[in-house]
């Protein structure tokens, strides 16, 4: 049995990895002639066009990975059924979950590759290529230009800890100051508490100190009780320093799961709405590897077929069922981050109902 597999395995292997150059040749390409005036206008150095497309090697890996998976089994079960193998090892007395049993523990060995460039490699490069393409593709090279680490942010939003909602017409990361702020604080029941406004706040390396501020409380009925409080300067503990309002603005896509987890914990029930949204995104970067296991769950029973031209017809019925799946996993995520589904069903979704299908072809095609 362990020959069969590293039987299989090989046959396997060197259809994935063409399969995957593939799919990052082409993409690169397309992106290189996308962007193709931009290079030539800007004058775009050849070093930054190597960072940039390295960066651009991982965030392909893992949106590509199904497809490759798929391509690959494709072609190996095709080959294996053309040439009679699959009738052989059957004739044996194998079984046909002895039989594609390699193929699933390649996909599930690619869906951990998935999970650990999304978890390690991903958001890296994701930020990478933000700052590359808002620097050198976007615009002309300013030498004179700081880091995007140290640019001004405009229209600053925070949910923070205590359910607070921070909000800041610009920050300025180099010298820690916001500009125009607003404070939301607010109960456990999310009813408004106090309101806290003020020009501008500095760092003072421990908390904010807050200038011409002014603070106005709610009772339990949100309605505004006493008078609203001034004050010339004041330091008030918000709990959010610079390195956290820095973070809190990065998308969620240049978030590690672990990052980002501990981002929406800090958020609480402060931002309803906006943790429904992230709690999809935090889900979808555990499911979304998955994608390739069930893939090759789908692909695997479609390619084989006893009669010559039945395994082009299951070629194209897995592409079409491929590209089913990846529609339904956006609708999934739409609905969830709507609202209508919770936040697991939403990212798990479509993974659950395609391997129930997998397995379902597979009981059949090979009993």
């Amino acid at each position: 049995m362990k020959i069969l597999d590293r039987y299989t395995v090989r046959q396997l292997i060197g259809p994935l990895i063409w399969c995957f150059c593939l799919f990052l040749v082409l993409y690169l390409v397309i992106d290189l002639f996308g962007h193709l005036d931009e290079i030539l206008r800007f004058k775009v150095p050849l070093r930054i066009l190597a960072k940039y497309y390295g960066a651009m090697i991982p965030v392909i890996f893992v949106q590509v990975a199904p497809f490759a998976c798929l391509m690959a089994v494709l072609y190996t079960v095709g080959n294996l059924n053309k040439n009679q193998e699959l009738v052989a090892m059957r004739a044996s007395g194998l079984g046909p979950w002895q039989i594609v049993r390699p193929l699933l523990a390649a996909g599930l060995l690619v869906s951990g590759l998935v999970l650990y460039a999304n978890e390690q490699l991903t958001p890296g490069a994701v930020l990478t290529l933000q700052i590359l393409k808002d620097d050198y593709l976007e615009r002309p090279p300013d030498p004179t230009r700081p880091p995007r680490e140290q640019r001004p942010i405009e229209s600053l939003a925070v949910y923070g800890t205590g359910h607070t909602l921070l909000y800041a017409k610009s920050f300025d990361p180099r010298s820690k100051v916001l500009e125009d702020v607003i404070i939301l604080e607010h109960g456990p029941d999310l009813k408004l508490k106090r309101k806290i406004t003020a020009a501008r706040a500095e760092w003072t390396g421990s908390s904010w100190r807050f200038f011409n501020c002014a603070v106005l409380r709610f009772d339990s009925e949100g309605k505004s009780f006493g008078k609203k409080i001034g004050f010339e300067r004041k330091i008030i503990p918000i709990g959010e320093s610079p390195e956290i309002l820095m973070k809190a603005d990065q998308q969620s896509q240049a978030m590690s799961f672990r990052e980002l987890k501990k981002y929406i914990e800090r958020m609480g029930p402060s931002g309803a709405e906006a943790t429904q949204k992230l709690q999809v995104e935090l889900q979808t970067k555990l499911a979304y590897p998955f994608a390739s296991f069930v893939i090759i769950l789908i692909g695997t029973p479609l390619a084989v077929r006893s009669s010559r031209g039945g395994t082009l017809m299951g070629m194209g019925t897995a592409i079409g069922i491929a590209l089913a799946f990846y529609t339904a996993q956006a609708i999934f995520t739409a609905a969830g981050k709507g609202g209508m589904l919770p936040p697991a069903l939403a990212a798990w979704g479509a993974n659950l109902i395609f391997g129930g299908l997998g397995i379902l072809l597979l009981r059949r095609r090979l009993a």
